[in-house]
């Protein structure tokens, strides 16, 4: 009887107990046109920012007081309607992207809320068309991040399909535990190489999105109302446009952080459209009180692609290489796995350079340790240019000749030996891809000596033309742009092309900047006269200089001194007259149209030759002056582009005598460090950020007569430091790891 009782009981429990709820399904809305009045994206919002949407779309007024964020004022077409120049301006700055791919880095934030529920957070990152309101499509089939990126859906017929993601997914960062620290300061220190063309990936109309999430295991317990319908605590969010209406984001950003106020409350879903994309696009925004940390870059493709697979959501780990590697390894036989034997002077000389080589991310070092010291000539070196690759060092030296060496630092090795120049010469600079150096020369002459038949073929220019009788003027000079007069300074258009193999712009004591193409032969494309934009009062200076009429004429004579140029169609023309002239290049239809965009004067800079240029990385926001006042200067170069704005000097730097001779400075490569020659025969190393001087007395420069130049290897931490006169040598500074950081340097080399 019992028994039966119990069965009976245990019969009306299973008939009371409710059938397994079934979950509706997300609706998939596929909408081509984002619709920010679609009633399931309004209700998701505040009550009283609904009422305000309302209003702002029955009243004029009521959008004068709410800043209303439209997507379709940033489409390429809204700026084509807009500002034609602008547009154009974009798409010439946008061929530099050819070839080149996207590095990305999430740094850190500015501290976060003191919130309890803030445990491990992380940052996912999109990847929008503005256009399409919707993720960017991929030019190609190829993986853009990891080894397998596929994606599933489900169609209106309820037909299950699956295969590679035709866009590009959204990735995320590893979970920066805040227990470990105590802080409420997460750095995450990611970095991401997208595989992607970056001419495809970044133009007017992408916008990058970054979302602060966390994963709260008890609040995903409890089912707190906090969390979104993907479990995830929701911190907050900012966004970057890198292409944008008046410059391009590159470098290091500071991103303003917003608070969410979209909240699904029903299962309403977009495909390829993240929730994260209606708050950008709602018209009110709250600020919060933090910033996000971030680095753009374009880079060259690795020579190797390493394929893994990345963390496309916190709770994923890194692992693995390749699908290909992998099953290489595990195909190949177990005895074959034998190292192949190195030629020993081959590993050293591989760990060597290793000690010194500075990674991408890396910050430069100051070098602990002299490693060679060049001759030079009889009366020194007056100019250094490193190559981009890093390898080799140009130095102007003169004798009873003007000579050009080109040494190659790796080995501590004299390459080649330019003859030709008939006169001194002031400036060395080197192509982007180093296949060609421009000298500017005294005598006239601006001459472009051409190395890209052994550079494109992996050759060395060792002693090449060591032999000839005239070594290096009849195997590499690929000819010689005339001017009327003395030859200051010359500079490689960041792009070269537009129908030629390249453009350069050269400084004339004629006071005139030239522009010279290279399509077979050399031909003068335009010319650009300095003239200041109104009269300047002379009388001080000319009370100081006498009244001759040939002092007055000299002294009033304006040409310029320097060119530089910057990572779009700007090009930074340094006077004598310490007048910065910024020029835009006009370059449209294969024609050279350029211009003078503003002239800055400053009382500070006034009647002083400016000596030396410098865009300061990794964003080149702002340019470093050196004038012959014995001053080095810092300009923000964000007020220099608005029309009827003023011009500020951030930092000024002293401590180097540069009066009398044109002593000229560099900027370390990741714009740490200001390093500058003078006259007194000492090296002075500044800290940018605070402005004060490095101490660099162990390295022991003290030259006779005065350090001529400074440069700064992109490649190798390595200083190099000019002596002009007294048979001064080339004295090469590197820094040099410990072999534990070297070893660990090599391993991942050798991945790549």
């Amino acid at each position: 009887e019992k028994t039966s009782r119990k069965a009976k009981k245990k019969t009306k429990t299973k008939s009371k107990k409710k059938p397994p709820k079934v979950l509706k399904p997300l609706d998939e809305v596929e909408s081509p046109v984002l619709n920010m009045n679609n009633p399931s994206i309004v209700r998701g919002f505040p009550v009283f920012e609904r009422l305000g949407a309302s209003c702002t779309n029955l009243f004029s007024f009521c959008s004068r007081s709410t800043k209303k964020y439209v997507t379709r004022t940033y489409t390429s077409e809204h700026m084509k309607t807009q500002t034609q120049g602008i547009y154009d301006k974009l798409l010439r700055a946008m061929q530099n992207f050819r070839e080149k791919v996207l590095y990305l880095k999430i740094h850190d934030t500015n501290g976060l809320e003191l919130d309890p529920n803030i445990i491990h957070p992380f940052v996912r990152v999109h990847f929008m068309d503005l256009n399409t309101q919707s993720y960017i499509l991929k030019s190609s089939d190829r993986n853009v991040l990891g080894s397998f990126e596929g994606f599933g859906q489900i169609n209106a017929s309820k037909e299950f399909s699956s295969g590679g993601a035709p866009y590009v997914l959204p990735f995320s960062t590893p979970p920066c535990d805040l227990r470990v620290t105590g802080e409420n300061d997460p750095h995450f220190d990611q970095e991401f190489i997208l595989d992607e063309e970056a001419y495809h990936l970044l133009t007017p109309d992408t916008v990058i999105l970054f979302e602060i999430l966390d994963f709260n295991f008890k609040l995903i317990r409890e089912k707190s109302k906090l969390l979104r319908k993907d479990n995830l605590y929701p911190i907050a969010w900012g966004f970057l446009r890198p292409v944008g209406n008046t410059k391009l984001h590159f470098g290091v950003s500071k991103l303003q952080l917003y608070r969410y106020r979209f909240k699904n409350k029903s299962n309403f879903k977009e495909l390829r459209r993240p929730e994260v994309f209606y708050d950008f696009n709602w018209y009110a925004k709250e600020l919060y009180p933090s910033f996000l940390r971030v680095e753009l870059r374009l880079i060259s493709p690795p020579k190797r692609k390493l394929v893994q697979y990345p963390s496309l959501t916190a709770f994923e780990r890194e692992v693995g290489g390749g699908v290909e590697e992998l099953e290489a390894q595990a195909a190949a036989p177990q005895n074959m796995k034998v190292k192949e034997e190195l030629d020993p002077e081959a590993v050293a000389r591989a760990k060597r350079l290793a000690r010194w080589r500075r990674l991408y991310s890396e910050a430069c070092q100051l070098p602990n340790k002299l490693a060679y010291k060049f001759s030079a000539s009889k009366l020194g070196c007056w100019r250094l240019a490193f190559s981009n690759s890093g390898k080799y060092l140009a130095a102007s030296c003169i004798d009873e000749e003007s000579t050009i060496k080109v040494f190659q630092v790796e080995d501590g090795k004299l390459a080649i030996t330019l003859r030709g120049h008939a006169d001194i010469v002031h400036d060395l600079a080197w192509s982007h891809d180093d296949y060609y150096l421009m000298s500017s020369s005294s005598d006239g002459t601006a001459k472009i000596w051409n190395f890209s038949k052994f550079f494109s073929g992996g050759m060395d220019i060792m002693g090449y033309t060591q032999t000839s009788a005239n070594p290096g003027t009849a195997e590499f000079c690929l000819g010689n742009m005339n001017h009327p007069s003395y030859v200051y300074s010359g500079k490689f258009h960041p792009q070269q092309l537009y129908g030629s193999e390249f453009l350069v712009a050269s400084a004339c004591f004629d006071g005139r900047v030239r522009f010279w193409s290279y399509s077979a032969e050399f031909r003068l494309v335009s010319e650009l006269n300095i003239v200041p934009q109104r009269l300047y009062e002379y009388n001080f200076l000319k009370s100081q200089m006498g009244s001759t009429a040939q002092e007055r004429a000299f002294l009033e004579h304006r040409h310029p001194n320097v060119v530089v140029f910057d990572q779009t169609d700007k090009l930074y023309v340094g006077d004598s007259l310490g007048m910065i002239h910024i020029v835009d290049v006009g370059i449209s239809n294969n024609t050279l149209n350029p211009y003078i965009v503003r002239q800055i004067e400053k009382d500070e800079l006034s009647g002083d030759p400016i000596s030396q240029m410098a865009l300061q990385p990794p964003d080149f926001r702002f340019l470093l002056v050196q004038s012959r006042d014995n001053v080095h200067r810092r300009l923000e170069l964000d007020f220099m582009n608005q029309e009827n704005a003023t011009c500020i000097i951030d930092t000024s730097f002293f401590g180097s005598k540069c009066s009398k001779f044109a002593v000229k400075s560099c900027v370390s490569p990741d714009g740490s460090y200001l390093a500058s020659g003078s006259e007194d025969g000492k090296l002075n190393i500044w800290d940018i950020a605070t402005g004060f001087q490095v101490d660099v007395s162990d390295w022991e420069v003290n030259m006779k007569d005065l350090v001529s130049d400074v440069a700064w290897n992109s490649t190798y931490n390595m200083v190099a430091v000019a002596g002009f006169g007294s048979e001064l040598p080339i004295l090469v500074f590197v820094y040099e790891k410990s072999q534990e950081d070297a070893d660990a340097l090599m391993l991942a080399m050798e991945q790549e």
